[in-house]
């Protein structure tokens, strides 16, 4: 017999993965989604803050390119090149963590965080031009140094620091000794913070695993801890990109539906899927699994 323990069996954009893998298992014994976990009251509740910014013209059409090669890499509906359309995905969701508008605005949007402590930041992997010396700078680096101008004890978190400097800084932050991180993707999976009281999303992404992980990180309990606040900086692009706007408003979407300010949220994403001509089918993800039954067939 074998078990599998996952708090994401599902990939969120394929029904067909979970069901293959429910048949590698011999079906689902036990699940407690998200949603039950927040109303037994395992997770704190929170609050969701989208910041809109808009795509440039050269953004998009970077993102409209890098949608032309990734439809190249599939001929009669099966991939043919994977290697480069897993290098054109990262690229293409790169576009967006990086758009400038997320640049030039950043010290406002972080001045708006009502948390002066326990305040993670989740960066992109991407570079930017550092004006003082004239050479390319880490994102992260470059949200540090602005956390550090806002009188916050930053520090970052990334793949370079081995485990002990980790678990230091985990540590560290908990006991309040460092008031914010700037992270990467290496926080999501495998670290306990429960102390987060806040987070700012600045980097885009469309993987569904990666908000579950995510929000579950950011909503542990923790002392007095009441609820947590997520902001998250949404990139709107023209109507002649409405990719982009969905994989910008399913990341919307996801935190909206559970989050205590869902009424006056689910009521502005229906104000622009309009926008975009797109339905809320198309903006959600495949979360459950087929029944016992199904598989059998």
């Amino acid at each position: 017999y074998m078990l599998g323990l996952s708090a994401t069996p599902f990939s969120g954009t394929s029904a067909a993965k979970g069901n293959e893998l429910m048949r590698f298992f011999g079906g689902q014994v036990f699940s407690l989604p998200i949603e039950d976990a927040l109303e037994r009251g395992f997770l704190v509740p929170y609050y969701y803050y989208p910041i809109y910014v808009h795509a440039t013209d050269e953004e998009e059409s970077k993102f409209n390119k890098y949608t032309k090669t990734i439809l190249g890499c599939f001929r009669d509906g099966i991939c043919i090149n994977p290697d480069l359309l897993v290098k054109t995905l990262r690229n293409r969701l790169r576009v967006i963590s990086m758009a400038e508008e997320k640049q030039t605005k950043i010290r406002t949007i972080i001045s708006s965080v009502t948390e002066t402590d326990h305040f993670v930041v989740y960066c992109g992997d991407g570079k930017l031009y550092d004006d003082s010396t004239g050479e390319e700078l880490r994102h992260i680096q470059s949200i540090k140094r602005i956390l550090s101008e806002f009188d916050y004890k930053a520090s970052q978190f990334t793949a370079t620091e081995n485990m002990a400097e980790r678990m230091e800084l985990v540590d560290s932050f908990n006991k309040g000794e460092i008031s914010a991180l700037a992270a990467i993707r290496c926080l999501d999976e495998g670290i306990n913070i429960p102390s987060i009281k806040s987070a700012l999303i600045l980097s885009s992404n469309d993987d569904y695993r990666e908000f579950v992980q995510r929000r579950g990180r950011i909503l542990r309990k923790y002392g007095d801890k009441k609820s947590a606040d997520i902001y998250d900086i949404i990139v709107l692009p023209s109507r002649l990109t409405p990719k982009m706007a969905v994989i910008e408003l399913r990341r919307y979407y996801e935190y909206a539906r559970l989050a205590l300010n869902h009424d006056g949220l689910l009521a502005q994403l229906d104000e622009l899927l309009n926008e975009y001509d797109l339905t809320l089918d198309d903006v959600m993800f495949y979360t459950e699994i087929n029944t016992e039954a199904d598989l059998d067939d």
